[in-house]
Formats: C-alpha cells, structure tokens, sequence
C-alpha cells in the first residue's frame, strides 16, 4: 500500500509540475505586452489555451522578429533578444481593423515599457479584427497631466499626413 501512495503522490506532483511550467512561461510573455494578460494566451494564439496556431498579432511578433509568420521554427520566442513590444510592433494594425496595436493594447501614444502601467480602459484583442476599442485613444499612458517634453507627441511621426 505504502508504493501505491508513493507512486500516486509522485504521479500527482509530476503532473502539478507539468501544468505550472507552461503556466508560468505565459504569465512571462504577457507580462512583456502592456495588458499582455487582459486577452491571455489569445492575445498571440488563435486558442486561449496557447499552442500552435497564432493570430495575426503573433504572426506579426515573429515577423518583426525576422521570423516567418505561422513558422515558430524560423525565430525562438523563447530567446532573450526577442522583441514583445516596439515602436513597429505598437503601430502596426495587425488584425486590420483600423486601430493600431497600441491603441487595443492601452499604449496608443508608444511609449509603454515594461513593468510600467498601461491604460486599463478600452483594451481590444491586436490579433482580432473583430475585437476593437470602444475610446482607442482614450486616457493617457503616462498616468497624468502633462507627458514630459516631447514624448508621446507623435510629432514628426506618420509621414505623408
């Protein structure tokens, strides 16, 4: 009786293991995206769950990246030298839906870094064009009056306007 526990206890722990790893490997990711969490794995993935299949917001991680889009084979999103969050990445309309990356993520001026606070109002899904924001460019990333010398302008920013 006693090797039965044993084994059933092991068993029950490799198994706790097992779901905690993947687990804390997507917290990481979308702690790198400003409201990285608000659509969970589905802000990259076509499933909440994760896995294989990427929407056009993960695609456009990987191409960014140098990668190929739908191929996770041609870049490691796992490296440290990734690129979650840019300029580029931020502006680009991924799903084409009108609105930019950082105007569904709650960083419509770019400026978002990591660890900072992003807008928590009006967040859409990048990877679904279906999904919007109701007020994109609505509230301030800075958190306050006034954005500090030209940060955040988007002077001299979209040539051709």
């Amino acid at each position: 009786m006693k090797s039965v526990l044993l084994v059933t206890r092991s068993a029950l722990l490799a198994g706790v293991f097992a779901v905690a790893a993947p687990a804390a490997a997507f917290s990481t990711f979308q702690a790198k995206l400003p409201n990285g969490s608000r659509n969970s794995c589905s802000t990259c993935h076509t499933r909440a769950s994760g896995g294989n299949g990427w929407n056009a917001f993960g695609n456009s991680l990987f191409t960014e990246n140098g990668g190929t889009a739908g191929d996770t084979s041609t870049i490691d999103g796992f490296s440290p030298s990734f690129v979650w969050w840019s300029a580029d990445i931020c502006g680009a309309d991924s799903d084409g839906d009108g609105q930019t990356n950082g105007q569904e993520l709650g960083d419509p001026d770019c400026v978002w870094t990591s660890g900072a606070a992003a807008r928590t109002t009006d967040i859409s899904n990048p990877g679904n064009g279906t999904s919007t924001s109701t007020n994109p460019d609505g509230g301030s990333t800075a958190g306050g009056e006034g954005e500090g010398e030209g940060e955040g302008e988007g002077e001299g920013e979209g040539e051709g306007e």
